[in-house]
């Protein structure tokens, strides 16, 4: 973390700090082998996770048995080094529409747009166009301020996510995920 800092604190913009970390991303989908990080992620994970449900072991191999179903998976390195599983995704297909029921995001990377870039990459795996409807589950809690920023800065829905108490799909926009630049940040899939 120490090359990082300093790296920062070194950069004239935000923007030129996340260019140099010279960052890439590797995407997997249901990645039997990844169960048991997924399932720790989904107990551990709270400022970043749309939707706080604890999935066992068990729960996510009973998803990927779904093909209807996939979980997404995110590996990602910058120059400094590999920074593991970081983000994770459980998505179901219903007909031509997305429904996100976990999308969550490991600490290590905040402030980075990999979230953005996340979900561009699912977007396109997945064939999706702006006829394709994305509905993203969520559900404030006391720790979840940074995805419910994320969600406001993504979602159509016109009404205030902080005001409601229950778990609800939002409809995402495709446009201001698809335009969002995360062009410093290398795909590989």
């Amino acid at each position: 973390e120490s090359g990082r800092n300093k790296l920062l604190q070194a950069s004239n913009s935000i923007e030129s700090y996340l260019e140099s970390l010279e960052m890439s991303m590797f995407f997997d989908i249901n990645q039997k082998t990844y169960i048991g990080r997924i399932a720790q992620m989904t107990q551990k994970t709270n400022q970043f996770n749309l939707f706080k449900k604890i999935y066992s072991e068990k729960d996510i191999s009973e998803f990927i048995k779904n093909k209807k179903n996939n979980i997404f998976a995110l590996k990602v390195t910058d120059k400094f080094g590999d920074l593991g599983i970081t983000n994770l995704a459980m998505v179901k297909m219903i007909d031509k529409d997305i429904f996100i029921d976990a999308f969550l995001m490991s600490c290590r990377i905040f402030e980075r747009n990999v979230e953005y870039k996340f979900l561009q990459m699912i977007i396109k795996k997945l064939n999706l166009n702006k006829k394709s409807c994305i509905k993203i589950k969520y559900k404030s809690t006391l720790k979840n301020k940074p995805a419910k920023t994320f969600l406001n800065s993504i979602k159509i829905n016109k009404n205030d996510i902080t005001t409601l108490k229950n778990p609800e799909y939002y409809i995402i926009d495709f446009k201001k995920i698809m335009n969002k630049d995360t062009s410093y940040i290398v795909e590989k899939i």
